[in-house]
């Protein structure tokens, strides 16, 4: 007999409770951004990589 496998996980009891007491803690706290130079050396790196041959 087959056992039905679930593609979308869910959270259940405490589990659930712990996450979204986590999430309305952290709904208000700002999202961390990248600067403009850590972007820069992100485009360069992803370029290299583009052309990089073994």
């Amino acid at each position: 007999m087959a056992i039905p496998i679930r593609e979308i996980p869910v959270l259940t009891g405490q589990s659930a409770i712990d996450f979204v007491n986590a999430a309305e803690e952290l709904a208000d706290a700002p999202v961390p951004r990248l600067s403009e130079e850590q972007e820069s050396r992100i485009r360069k790196m992803e370029e290299a990589y583009k052309t990089f041959v073994w």
